[in-house]
């Protein structure tokens, strides 16, 4: 029989190394696949391919190996504390203040994720990467436990899944190994069907449990009112979730926020004083009344965003940028938002590419201005 942490800790160290060469070339697949993988058998990510949380475990393993003593939150505390995640994941979606934003882009798992992909993180977050591994030390999965967002999110749609681990209540001898050996604090011996939202599916309570077929994984047993509203998840939510992104790529194109700014509402002065200069960061757009510096018309550029390339058409009339459409990218829509219509509008007002980056939106503001100048130097 396979033995099962050896087979997860293959497949942590795969993500790890598919993440650091950055194989996912369309998100929408990859999250296609996450998220049937949570409908069938639950929160799957999360214990076998989360970098984070992977860098987490190996840390608590090297505890245990030099003989770190083991600490739990006591439970009259984690059945409170657990909620925390679940808060902060309720903040981020219905919250558009700065200080969210400027929050969550200190959020290790995401910084581990920029590490991985060959962006350096700030200081601060790696400091916060620093700290929940040195916690890890002693607790197991202290962040996927109480802080991580995404986790809450994961956890909230595996609930429902198909396939979970069950508890034969008749021969358990309620010896509590399974409960010691949750890293997500989960009264596993309370369980007949584990359905709760913290389990990510690590099966260290199966392994643990010392008599034979106590805990076992397995389908769920359903009516056919169940069967029904499952094979309506598959066949709707997940087209549906590919409909979604598409959509949204199309809505990027025809967003009213997008439409095309006119030269007459650009107010540029001195424009035959202006000099024509660029860097490798930044193109800055200037003419003079002699000669003109770009050609009109609609220019494609790419740069690097959060999560995989932006794609951008920039409008030129006369020399002056008149529209920035943003026509492509993967990152996550509510960070984009935010760093889109921000950059678009520096850029624009400024007719240069060397402006500030967004707070809490670095890399998807970054990818666009990136875009930018690389349509400027295709329109020279």
């Amino acid at each position: 029989m396979i033995n099962k942490q050896k087979l997860r800790l293959l497949v942590q160290i795969s993500y790890l190394f598919i993440t650091l060469m950055s194989a996912f070339i369309d998100l929408r697949w990859t999250m296609s696949i996450i998220l049937i993988s949570m409908i069938l058998g639950g929160t799957y990510y999360c214990g076998w391919a989360c970098p984070f949380g992977t860098l987490q475990e190996l840390m608590n393993k090297l505890a245990k190996y030099i003989k770190i003593k083991q600490r739990k939150i006591p439970r009259y505390i984690h059945k409170h504390l657990k909620y925390t995640r679940y808060i902060i994941l309720l903040s981020i979606t219905l919250l558009t203040s700065s200080i969210i934003f400027s929050i969550m882009s200190f959020e290790p798992r995401n910084s581990v994720l920029e590490l991985l992909t060959g962006k350096f993180p700030t200081i601060l977050s790696a400091v916060t990467i620093g700290v929940f591994l040195l916690s890890s030390l002693f607790y197991e999965r202290l962040y996927c436990s109480y802080f991580c967002s995404e986790g809450a999110k994961y956890g909230l749609i595996g609930s429902i899944r198909a396939f979970t681990i069950h508890r034969d209540d008749d021969n358990c001898i309620s010896c509590n190994k399974c409960n010691k050996a949750c890293p997500m604090n989960i009264d596993v011996s309370k369980c007949k069907t584990l359905r709760s939202a913290q389990c990510i599916n690590c099966f260290e309570c199966v392994d643990a449990c010392p008599i034979e077929n106590v805990l076992s994984y397995k389908l769920i047993r359903f009516d056919k009112r169940t069967i029904v509203i499952y094979f309506l998840l598959m066949v709707i939510l997940i087209p549906g979730f590919l409909v979604k992104k598409s959509v949204e790529t199309v809505s990027d194109q025809t967003n009213p926020s997008t439409l095309p700014i006119t030269s007459a509402d650009i107010e540029i002065t001195s424009i035959d004083d202006q000099d024509i200069s660029s860097t490798s960061d930044s193109v800055i757009l200037s003419s003079s009344s002699s000669e003109t510096l770009y050609s009109d018309g609609v220019y494609t550029g790419v740069g690097n965003g959060f999560r995989g390339s932006i794609y951008v058409e920039v409008t030129i009339e006369n020399d002056v940028i008149v529209n920035v459409l943003v026509t492509q990218h993967q990152d996550d829509r509510k960070w984009y938002n935010r760093a889109y219509d921000t950059i678009r509008s520096r850029i624009i007002d400024s007719q240069s590419t060397d402006v500030d980056l967004v707070s809490g939106a670095t890399y998807t503001s970054e990818g666009i201005r990136d875009a930018v100048a690389n349509a400027l130097e295709k329109a020279k």
